[in-house]
């Protein structure tokens, strides 16, 4: 579920291309009926389909596991401005001599962060990436679910003040990726001229 795309409308797609299975948030269930008579499958036998309260919590829960699986360095990087050419920088270094994997253009949201860490593998070393902000909170969330350790505050501008009152509320949001890097014993850098 995202704010411009419903998942769900693409189950009966994504099974003729031959997936091998999907989730489903509860209230849901109705469309079962529809997918199988539409797909003219007799059952879903052989498929592996999961019902879940809520699909983006869901996800945020894979990629959450997915991450600690295989433990690659993961670099989280914030601010108002300057998050994507930080991370191609950091891409086009790293990547000379290591594995990389990171969140591709800015798929900076809880759907896109968690979907780039599906693509990392036991051969990753880095995974690097872009944390955007909506509001309070987020963050936190998104540098949790990356486990992160080593992370960076590019720059605190105004960009996100429809989402709070002031500078100060921006730069307190954008300080939240300090307490998972505490808790990791990680690495924060900051931007001086800020």
């Amino acid at each position: 579920m995202g704010e411009n795309y419903d998942g769900h409308d693409f189950i009966g797609s994504a099974l003729k291309k031959g997936a091998d299975g999907f989730v489903f948030e509860s209230g849901y269930k109705e469309k079962l009926k529809l997918w199988k008579k539409n797909l003219k499958l007799k059952n879903f036998n052989g498929l592996i389909i999961l019902q879940s309260d809520n699909n983006l919590t869901f996800l945020e829960n894979i990629a959450y596991s997915y991450i600690r699986k295989f433990s690659p360095t993961v670099i989280g990087i914030t601010g108002s401005v300057g998050k994507t050419i930080t991370k191609d920088f950091l891409v086009n270094i790293l990547s000379k001599e290591y594995r990389v994997e990171f969140t591709p253009r800015n798929y900076n949201t809880e759907i896109g962060v968690s979907k780039s860490i599906l693509e990392i593998d036991s051969q990753t070393d880095f995974f690097i990436a872009e944390l955007g902000m909506r509001g309070k909170g987020q963050i936190e969330m998104l540098s949790g679910i990356c486990n992160l350790d080593i992370g960076a505050i590019m720059a605190v501008g105004e960009s996100h003040i429809a989402f709070f009152k002031d500078l100060r509320e921006i730069a307190i949001a954008k300080a939240e990726i300090a307490e998972i890097l505490y808790k990791n014993n990680g690495i924060l850098f900051l931007n001086n001229d800020d």
